[in-house]
């Protein structure tokens, strides 16, 4: 042990940022033995990381591109976990993150940061889901080919998704947002994506048809034959994964007669 630890340090002497970048390699191979069920690392790997990452920000500027690499490893392995710390990742990586020459890594630590934030432990607040909106935005500016098609679908749900869920702004043009969205998030989603992608792309952009065609009808924000039209063609989409005594359809189609309480059928999606 004794030996080891010499020549570990004999080996951050000689070139400290080369030490590091191995040790973030090391903790990159022990998360992915994580994923692949061997079992969590994450007790061996998060150290490693710690100490790479430590290492990394004394010789900044020079280990910028390291130690962002390193950050967004430390961010990615707390998904789903910790997502606090998670964000303390996200936004470091960020701050070091180069939008024109490193795109796709700008456009995966703004949708990272943005979920991160979503989903932590103030999601419901209403700044924090301002913010989490406009980095879902940021990072969709950055488009296939320099993302792969089914990334940029998957960020589109997420800001989709958060825009089902905000506190601020104004519901039917939140929707009307999304199915503008959603309607190019279809074909990326389908192109490689995995089902998981696909089934949640597919979903929202039927509830987003519904949702605005319902809010467009009783509004009268569209002539009533497009509104009704863009609800049904959202529930006949939507029906093929429900059930029949769970039809959408047959409701919209009750629309013309339709009195207050059909707003339930967009709010209630």
């Amino acid at each position: 042990m004794l030996a080891l630890e010499a020549s570990r340090a004999a080996d951050e002497a000689a070139d400290p940022v080369a030490y590091a970048s191995a040790r973030v390699e090391v903790a990159n191979a022990l998360n992915a033995m994580t994923r692949q069920g061997v079992g969590d690392m994450s007790t061996r790997s998060a150290p490693i990381l710690d100490e790479a990452i430590a290492i990394l920000q004394r010789h900044l500027p020079a280990a910028r591109e390291e130690l962002m690499n390193a950050h967004y490893l430390a961010a990615d392995m707390r998904r789903g976990g910790d997502w606090e710390g998670a964000r303390e990742h996200f936004e470091a990586a960020l701050e070091l993150a180069r939008r024109e020459s490193e795109p796709q890594y700008w456009a995966a630590l703004n949708e990272g940061l943005a979920a991160a934030l979503i989903r932590g432990p103030r999601g419901d607040d209403p700044e924090i889901q301002e913010r989490s909106l406009r980095l879902y935005q940021e990072a969709l500016t950055i488009e296939p080919p320099v993302v792969p098609p089914a990334d940029w679908a998957a960020t589109a749900h997420g800001f989709a998704l958060t825009l089902t869920e905000r506190h601020r702004g104004n519901p039917a043009e939140d929707w009307a947002t999304i199915v503008g969205l959603m309607g190019r998030a279809l074909d990326r989603a389908f192109d490689g994506g995995e089902d998981v992608i696909k089934r949640s792309v597919f979903v929202m952009d039927g509830r987003a048809r519904v949702a605005f065609g319902v809010l467009a009808f009783v509004g009268s924000l569209l002539p009533a034959d497009e509104a009704l039209g863009l609800a049904r063609s959202g529930a006949e989409a939507l029906d093929v994964l429900r059930g029949p005594d769970d039809a959408l359809t047959p409701r919209v189609e009750e629309l013309a007669a339709a009195d207050g309480e059909v707003l339930d059928l967009a709010i209630g999606l």
